[in-house]
């Protein structure tokens, strides 16, 4: 497979096997890839939109239609949304639509959340010296209620503040322990090897629903860890099985432990030896 990317009067080119595609989901759905960088602590540390994009990047994988779906409910979101800031009656024409998509991409979330969760636990029964972490998937909207009737109850809500308040949009992986946010109780390096591992168990959940072999990619991967916590993780990391490629700033000497098929490569002054 050759994959081919370039800019043409500022516009986007891609080229699968020599032919041009028009979305890069085209390409990424061949090639599942997931990444650890310096800052992966953020899935931890920050807001719900970075663990709804790591809950999609999941979904997408195990069921290619999931992206077109999203494309319609942000869509249809957009008109909904601009409807209530008109103010102009009317706006709930759109109900319909967003309930639809958004029923339907609750039930692909939840069913790889399930998945998922399995993995993650697994993983993590594997790795000492982390706390017992614990996840709720919340789906944008009550347990208890239909997005539909969701919908309804937020009326006033919505038109006061000019767009669409519960839906799928807003949903979020809630991560806890000892029933508080983990934000709060695990340390940096700690938030670093519980993200790590969600992204293991993504890979793994994937390839288990799949049978595709997804990369990894780890930037600085000794970062924020000290060398026992890393020589556990790149053995972790090691038994899943992936094409992994890591990079170090000081852990070249770990890094040939990590395997007996290890390719070095080293970067100076701009030049790859």
């Amino acid at each position: 497979m050759r994959v081919g990317f370039g800019l043409e009067n500022n516009k986007k080119r891609i080229q699968l096997n020599g032919t041009p595609v028009s979305r890069v989901s085209e390409v990424a759905k061949l090639l599942p890839i997931g990444i650890v960088t310096p800052i992966i602590h953020r899935l931890i540390e920050e807001g719900p939109d970075n663990r709804r994009r790591f809950l999609n990047w999941g979904v997408f994988h195990v069921e290619h239609s999931y992206v077109s779906l999203m494309r319609q409910y942000s869509t249809t979101l957009q008109q909904r949304n601009a409807s209530l800031r008109s103010g102009v009656t009317g706006w709930n024409v759109w109900d319909s639509q967003l309930i639809e998509y958004g029923e339907r991409i609750n039930q692909l979330r939840t069913d790889y959340y399930s998945s998922w969760k399995s993995v993650f636990e697994s993983l993590a029964a594997m790795f000492q010296g982390v706390p017992i972490i614990s996840f709720r998937f919340y789906k944008g909207w009550s347990n208890s209620l239909s997005l539909e009737d969701s919908l309804q109850a937020q009326v006033k809500t919505d038109l006061s503040a000019g767009f669409t308040t519960t839906g799928p949009h807003r949903a979020d992986i809630r991560i806890t322990v000892n029933s508080l946010p983990a934000k709060e109780i695990l340390s940096r390096g700690q938030q670093k090897i519980v993200a790590t591992l969600m992204v293991l168990s993504q890979l793994i959940a994937q390839k288990e629903r799949t049978n595709t072999n997804p990369i990894l990619l780890m930037d600085d991967f000794s970062a924020e860890l000290d060398r026992k916590t890393n020589t556990a993780l790149l053995s972790l990391i090691d038994s899943c099985g992936f094409q992994t490629f890591l990079t170090a700033i000081d852990g070249a000497t770990m890094i040939e432990k990590y395997s007996d098929d290890v390719k070095m490569f080293h970067v100076e002054h701009g030049a790859v030896k």
